[in-house]
């Protein structure tokens, strides 16, 4: 439901699935969610249900943080309001998120305040698989690993790092592997040239 004053439809309703999410706060009493938002088409199938929720772009996939230990309850919505507005990148694409607060209530209980949000995703930066050269690849860390190893190719990172777009696993390998090889060598020149700079300074600004 939503209650802002220039709402046009207050409310939206959708089938869907959801999961508790998170690493350090999967055991909190009060859980973060992932939301997958999806309807039922002919034949009995399933499939995505994109809903524009408070303002917010158009998405199937929602997330809702519990805040659990961000005790003020403002940081974390400060913070990505921050890199929204500092985030300026060479590629021009969408790497930022956003929040909006909104109380939830599951199966008739109350839960409390949540910050209902996006994460970016290959849709959202727009990413162009199609060249096979050079394909925008998408990762998501899952945990840490010994990144030497991976480098000298006795590891296998996908383990590690979870590909979000559609990339074959083997392009998508060298392609980490050349970016690590350079990050961990003594080429400044080859460092600088595979990463947007100014990007990560504001990155390094806002993450500190």
């Amino acid at each position: 439901f939503d209650n802002r004053s220039q709402a046009i439809q207050r409310v939206i309703q959708s089938d869907g699935q959801a999961h508790r999410r998170g690493n350090v706060s999967f055991g909190a009493q009060k859980p973060n969610l992932s939301l997958k938002l999806t309807q039922e088409s002919v034949g009995e199938n399933t499939r995505s249900n994109p809903q524009e929720l408070l303002g917010m772009q158009m998405n199937d996939n929602w997330i809702l943080s519990g805040m659990y230990y961000d005790y003020e309850k403002v940081r974390d919505a400060f913070a990505a309001k921050l890199w929204s507005n500092l985030n300026e990148n060479s590629f021009n694409v969408a790497n930022d998120y956003e929040f909006r607060y909104v109380e939830v209530i599951m199966n008739g209980d109350y839960c409390g305040l949540y910050l209902l949000g996006t994460k970016p995703s290959p849709n959202s930066i727009m990413s162009e698989v199609s060249d096979e050269e050079h394909p925008d690849i998408m990762f998501k860390i899952e945990e840490g690993d010994d990144i030497g190893s991976f480098i000298t190719g006795q590891t296998n990172i996908l383990k590690y790092y979870k590909q979000e777009t559609d990339v074959d696993d083997k392009i998508a390998t060298e392609v980490l592997r050349e970016y690590f090889e350079s990050i961990f060598g003594d080429d400044n020149l080859a460092i600088e040239s595979s990463v947007d700079m100014q990007n990560a300074v504001d990155f390094h600004l806002f993450t500190n």
